[in-house]
């Protein structure tokens, strides 16, 4: 459509307009794409025109004009009407110009709709999915040659729930080859891929072997379809009957939903919604329908409603998955490391989230070292030596490590150079034990290098005195025009913040992801915060977790957010550490730095 200052700019350029005039045409320039292409185009082809009449001027005497026009004339080429040709009749028709450009938007439309009809994931049958998704896999070696096997591990999923009695393992196996196939990283995750897919097929339910006429197998039957195919896999392993490794033959009674499974089998989520309903047995099977059909946070708010199913071992699996697929890896981390509690070969999952989306490979070697799930583990132990090493060994030689014990009581010294202080008083004080900083409300202090990226800090803190809504936050890639990531202890949750320059004029920071306290934080007691900045593909990761110091510390992040980037700020590429306090005072004590290794940085097999 063309812009309705039209006229104005060509007035302009004919030098038709007053000054001031001139000048508003110019900022209009400036501000519409339109006119200013247009403009270009009207002074590219003035100046080719004005060349054109310069060098004829030039090279044409006027002699050489006067014979050029009197031969034309002789020819018949000057004083007839020129023939006009079905192009230059095509561009003076008014239908034929509006007629084109709507001929070739339909033309793009429809080719645009074909590529994307194209592009679309095809829905997989759920039925014989497992059997397609282990002859797809098979041989794989490479990354990217993993991406198709996404939608066929989540239909063997759907083939998994749809039998009478689902296995908790074979789906959350068959889930975690459906993440790495949908987020592949590196090759060597190919070798992880035919290892759960052995393990899956060896657990596959067998049909009754019918009877020889000596009354054992007959060798027929005992020669599967699927034997060639996963000859180098394990053979089959008992299945587990603990309350996480069991098959849910209570769970899911055949009769109530049969008609629901056979919908689900077919691919037909739809129905199968129609036949179920949220409450008791039927979320777990509401909840994957929903996600199936791409509402997610349905099927979470299902999972999470309903009391009754929440605490299963299906579910919290379901509930990892719907996790992950959001972005809440601190989350998913927990289902799985609650599942581990009672199965140790939760710990597999919960360990690959930490090396893949974490990029803590000393985390995902202490969760690794307590698989004693017999295959399991040894195929732990001979693939992950690099991570089980980092868990086994000590902790790196800190970057700072401060417990004040060593400082006068009384006033920080003027040439203080380790704590960088700004708009605070600080003093050490007399704690039981030793000493440590003072630091009133308001303050905040920070230290370290502006260039510092990938590292963890630690420190302990006790509120002595607070308002209903303090805050006490250990900071990390902290800058002087006040950005920063910020892991914020409140009365009554911990949470992720990005803070910006315009932070500090009012605006509120961009919140990553908050965890509820169960229990608020007391006064008198020591805390221990801790936050990890670690910079992964396309942004920052950020983790966080507080815990009484009296007690162990949870293994698990309880907060954890990738900073991509948004559009006034991307990811931070670093900076200073310290802590920030509003409306409360506080002891501060043990701050620590640790540079991390990420799994980044971890060598990697040759699958």
């Amino acid at each position: 459509m063309d812009c309705p200052r039209t006229h104005e700019w060509f007035e302009a350029a004919r030098g038709a307009l007053p000054r001031d005039r001139d000048h508003d045409v110019g900022r209009h320039l400036a501000d519409c794409p339109d006119c200013r292409d247009r403009d270009e185009d009207v002074r590219e082809a003035a100046a080719s025109l004005g060349r054109l009449a310069d060098a004829t001027r030039a090279d044409l005497s006027a002699d050489a004009a006067e014979a050029l026009f009197r031969r034309a004339r002789m020819h018949g080429l000057l004083g007839r009407k020129p023939r006009q040709t079905l192009g230059a009749w095509a561009g003076r028709s008014r239908w034929v110009r509006r007629a084109v450009p709507l001929t070739m938007a339909a033309a793009a439309m429809v080719l645009i709709a074909l590529g994307i009809w194209t592009s679309m994931p095809q829905p997989v049958r759920p039925e014989g999915a497992l059997q397609r998704l282990v002859r797809a896999g098979h041989g794989l070696k490479w990354a990217h040659e993993l991406r198709p096997l996404g939608p066929l591990a989540r239909a063997a999923v759907s083939q998994e729930l749809g039998r009478p009695e689902p296995s908790v393992p074979q789906v959350a196996d068959l889930l975690l080859v459906a993440y790495i196939a949908e987020r592949p990283r590196e090759d060597r995750q190919a070798q992880d891929v035919h290892f759960l897919l052995g393990q899956v097929w060896s657990r596959r339910p067998r049909p009754p072997w019918p009877k020889s006429p000596t009354g054992g197998p007959a060798a027929t039957a005992r020669a599967g379809s699927f034997g060639p195919m996963l000859a180098s896999t394990a053979p089959a392993v008992v299945l587990v009957a603990d309350a996480a490794g069991r098959t849910l033959r209570g769970d899911f009674d055949a009769r109530p939903f049969a008609d629901a499974k056979a919908a689900i089998l077919d691919g037909r989520y739809d129905d199968a919604l129609d036949l179920v309903s949220a409450e008791g047995n039927g979320a777990v099977l509401k909840a994957w329908c929903l996600a199936s059909l791409g509402r997610k946070a349905e099927a979470a708010l299902i999972l999470s409603e309903t009391d009754e199913v929440s605490g299963t071992p299906m579910a919290r699996v379901l509930k990892a998955d719907l996790a992950l697929r959001a972005g809440e890896v601190a989350a998913a981390v927990q289902q799985y490391e609650n599942l581990a509690a009672v199965q140790d070969r939760y710990w597999f999952p919960a360990g690959y989230l930490y090396r893949y989306e974490l990029r803590d490979g000393r985390a995902a070697g202490e969760c690794w070292r307590r698989v004693a799930d017999g295959q399991l583990a040894d195929y732990v132990a001979r693939t992950f030596r690099a991570e089980l090493a980092m868990a086994d060994a000590p902790e790196p030689e800190p970057l700072v490590a401060v417990d004040f014990d060593d400082y006068a009581a009384g006033p920080l010294p003027d040439t203080w150079a380790l704590v960088r202080v700004r708009d605070g008083e600080f003093a050490v004080a007399d704690v039981p034990g030793g000493r440590a900083l003072s630091q009133g409300p308001g303050t905040e202090f920070v230290t370290g290098e502006s260039e510092w990226a990938d590292y963890t800090l630690q420190m302990d803190i006790k509120i002595r005195k607070a308002d209903a809504d303090y805050t006490v936050g250990a900071a990390a890639y902290r800058r002087a025009d006040h950005t920063g990531y910020v892991l914020e202890l409140g009365p009554e949750c911990l949470r992720l913040v990005k803070q910006m320059a315009r932070t500090a004029a009012g605006a509120a920071p961009l919140v990553g992801q908050v965890h509820r306290l169960v229990i608020p934080p007391a006064e008198g007691w020591w805390y221990t915060l801790k936050i990890r900045v670690q910079r992964v593909d396309g942004g920052v990761n950020v983790a966080g977790k507080v815990w009484r110091t009296d007690t162990d510390e949870p293994l698990g992040w309880q907060v954890a957010w990738t900073d991509t980037g948004q559009a006034d700020l991307g990811p931070l590429p670093g900076g200073r550490a310290g802590l920030q306090v509003r409306g409360a005072r506080v002891l501060v004590d043990n701050v620590v730095i640790i540079r991390d290794v990420s799994s980044d940085e971890l060598p990697t097999a040759a699958p």
